[in-house]
């Protein structure tokens, strides 16, 4: 799997990188592969699959880190303070999973000032999902009842997930009204 990382074709490199998040989740000791996966943070080729969601191979990599434990977590604190933004980015995007990690929250505050616009929006409408989840008890203070995949619980509580997030997405403009020209 170590091969696929460096595979001219960028599905190649995300699907190895998938190997190792796969193999972490179930419990294989995968740490080896931590400095190979951190190379892979800054390659940004988009990957087309199924016309469902274009990824890149960095967005697989930090995903596969996330799942390493202590050397994929501080992987990724570490490269939260790259000078290249897609990597901070990256970054961000899995270190808010550890948000009660004593080391994650100093870094999350730090990147909610960042000066990358879509970095500061990602850390802070990631926090306030959290924010939403505990008011609702889908998770609480203590790391207990952490909810990581809410596809595991049936569709009530998918509704009601659902309704807890609904201010995190912008209003569907309404087509009836009129925009007043002034």
């Amino acid at each position: 799997a170590l091969e696929g990382l460096y595979s001219r074709v960028a599905s190649n490199r995300a699907d190895s990188c998938m190997y190792f998040t796969d193999a972490a989740g179930s419990g294989h000791v995968v740490t080896s592969a931590v400095p190979f996966l951190v190379g892979l943070l800054d390659d940004e080729e988009f990957v087309d699959w199924n016309f469902l969601r274009n990824y890149t191979p960095s967005e697989r990599a930090a995903q596969a880190l996330a799942y390493m434990g202590e050397s994929g977590l501080v992987a990724l604190l570490e490269a939260s303070q790259s000078k290249t933004e897609s990597i901070r980015y990256v970054a961000a995007s899995q270190l808010t999973r550890f948000w009660r990690d004593p080391r994650v929250v100093p870094t999350l505050k730090r990147l909610c000032g960042d000066k990358s616009r879509r970095i500061r929006t990602l850390v802070m409408s990631r926090l306030d999902n959290i924010k939403r989840l505990q008011a609702a008890g889908w998770i609480d203070n203590n790391g207990s009842n952490v909810i990581t995949q809410p596809h595991d619980h049936g569709p009530d509580r998918r509704a009601e997930l659902a309704k807890i997030l609904q201010g995190v997405l912008p209003p569907k403009p309404d087509t009836n009204s009129s925009i007043e020209e002034g």
